[in-house]
C-alpha cells in the first residue's frame, strides 16, 4: 500500500493592506510601550521629570514612523482618520523636540564661541583676551537656558493634558484594527513601491537642495578662529591718504553739479 501523493500548501503573497497594517500595529505597540517610560511622573505630579531619555527617543521614533507611513500611504488610509492622526502625531513630536533642539543648539553655540575664545599659544582665537566674551558668553547661555526652560514647562503641562490621552487611545485602537480602505487594502504589495519611490524622489530632492558648499566648512566660524590678516580689509593709513582726494572729488561734484542748472545753458 502506497501513501498518496500530498501537496505543500501554497503560500499566499500578502497584500498592501495587511503590509501597511503589520508596520503601524508594531510602531503604534512601540508608541504605547515608551509612552510611559518617556513621561514617567510628569504626567500626573507638576515639576516631575522624564523618566527616561532612550524612551523619550523611542517615543520620537515611533511618532515620526506612523507619521511618516500615514503621509507616505496615505490613499490607503480613511481620509478624515489619518489627517486627524497625522494633525496629533505632528503636535507631540513638535513638543517633543522643542527641549532638545534647544539643548544641541546650546552646545553648537557655546562651542563656538568658545573656539573663538581660545587661548592657547599654538592657536588662539579671534576673541582671545577681549574683555566682552565672557559677558557674550553668559548672556547667549542665559538666553538659551531661559528658552530651553520655556520649553520644558511646556512638555510638563502637555504631558497632563486631555489631548495626550485623546492620542494615546488613538494609538490603542491602532494597535488592534488599522482603518483601511478597502480597494486600496487589496491590492498586491508591488502596488506600495510607486509611492514609496516618489517619497525616496522627495526626500533625495530635498537633499540635494541644501547648501552643501556652505556646510561643507567648519560650524561656528572655525575658519576665523585663527589670527591672520582678513582678504579685503585696508590699513588705516591707506584710507587716510585717500581722504583727501575723496573730499576733492566730493567738492568737484558739487560745483559741477550747480554749473549743471538751466540757468548755465
Amino acid at each position: 500500500m502506497t501513501d498518496a501523493p500530498t501537496t505543500a500548501p501554497v503560500a499566499r503573497a500578502a497584500t498592501a493592506g495587511e503590509v501597511l497594517a503589520g508596520y503601524l500595529t508594531a510602531q503604534a505597540g512601540a508608541f504605547l510601550r515608551a509612552l510611559p517610560q518617556a513621561v514617567g511622573e510628569a504626567g500626573s505630579r507638576p515639576g516631575a521629570l522624564p523618566a527616561s531619555a532612550q524612551a523619550a527617543d523611542d517615543l520620537l521614533r515611533a511618532v515620526r514612523r506612523i507619521g511618516g507611513a500615514l503621509h507616505t500611504f496615505a490613499a490607503a488610509f480613511e481620509a478624515e482618520w489619518a489627517q486627524e492622526s497625522r494633525t496629533e502625531l505632528r503636535w507631540l513630536l513638535n513638543l517633543l523636540a522643542q527641549e532638545p533642539g534647544y539643548q544641541r543648539r546650546a552646545v553648537r553655540l557655546l562651542g563656538a564661541l568658545d573656539s573663538l575664545a581660545d587661548t592657547s599659544p599654538d592657536g588662539a582665537g579671534m576673541l582671545a583676551g577681549h574683555a566682552g566674551a565672557p559677558k557674550a558668553r553668559a548672556l547667549l547661555e542665559r538666553q538659551l537656558t531661559l528658552a530651553r526652560t520655556r520649553a520644558h514647562t511646556a512638555v510638563l503641562q502637555e504631558l497632563r493634558s486631555a489631548r495626550l490621552h485623546a492620542l494615546a487611545d488613538r494609538m490603542t485602537l491602532l494597535a488592534g484594527d488599522v482603518p483601511l480602505v478597502a480597494p486600496a487594502a487589496a491590492e498586491p504589495v508591488a502596488a506600495l513601491l510607486p509611492q514609496t519611490g516618489a517619497a525616496l524622489a522627495a526626500l533625495l530632492g530635498a537633499g540635494e537642495r541644501l547648501p552643501w558648499q556652505r556646510a561643507a566648512q567648519a560650524y561656528g566660524g572655525a575658519g576665523l578662529h585663527r589670527l591672520g590678516p582678513r582678504p579685503g580689509r585696508r590699513s588705516r593709513a591707506g584710507c587716510r591718504r585717500r581722504a583727501p582726494r575723496r573730499t576733492r572729488t566730493r567738492r568737484w561734484r558739487r560745483t559741477t553739479s550747480r554749473g549743471c542748472g538751466p540757468g548755465s545753458w
